[in-house]
C-alpha cells in the first residue's frame, strides 16, 4: 500500500498527460473527401498526339485528419501523367500518375490511367488546302 503513494505527484501528472493524449487522438476524426483534380500530361513524345477519350479531370479520394483535408482547394492540386517512354502508336497503354501539391498528412491514391497515342498527322501544304482557280 505504501508504494502507491510514493511519487504521487509524478504519477498524477503522468495519468493526466495520458488522459489528454488519449482524448486528443480519439477526437481526431479521419475524413475521406472525393475531389475532381485537373489532369496534366507531360513529356509527350514528339510527333505524337493523344487519341480516344482524353480526360481533363479525374476523381480522387483524399484521406487524412479533418483539419488537414477540409481546407484543401481542388484547384491547388493536380494529377501529373508522364508520357515518357510510351511507344507510338499505342492503344490503352497504362501510365503512372502522381498527385502534385498534396499536403503532408493527407493521402490519396493516384488513379491508373490508360492512354492511346498515334502519330501526328502530317501538315498539309498550303497549295493542297487551297487549289488555284483558273
Amino acid at each position: 500500500m505504501r508504494g502507491w503513494f510514493e511519487n504521487l505527484g509524478l504519477k498524477l501528472t503522468a495519468l493526466t498527460l495520458a488522459v489528454f493524449l488519449w482524448a486528443y487522438v480519439g477526437s481526431s476524426e479521419v475524413l475521406e473527401r472525393s475531389v475532381d483534380l485537373r489532369l496534366v500530361f507531360t513529356n509527350q513524345p514528339a510527333g505524337a498526339v493523344l487519341t480516344g477519350d482524353v480526360k481533363s479531370t479525374l476523381t480522387v479520394v483524399l484521406v487524412g485528419r479533418r483539419e488537414k483535408v477540409l481546407p484543401i482547394s481542388p484547384g491547388a492540386l493536380k494529377i501529373i501523367a508522364t508520357l515518357k517512354d510510351v511507344p507510338v502508336p499505342v492503344r490503352d497503354y497504362p501510365i503512372k500518375t502522381l498527385i502534385d501539391g498534396l499536403p503532408k498528412g493527407v493521402a490519396a491514391e493516384a488513379p491508373a490511367l490508360l492512354v492511346s497515342l498515334a502519330p501526328a498527322p502530317s501538315p498539309v501544304p498550303a497549295q493542297a488546302r487551297h487549289p488555284r482557280r483558273r
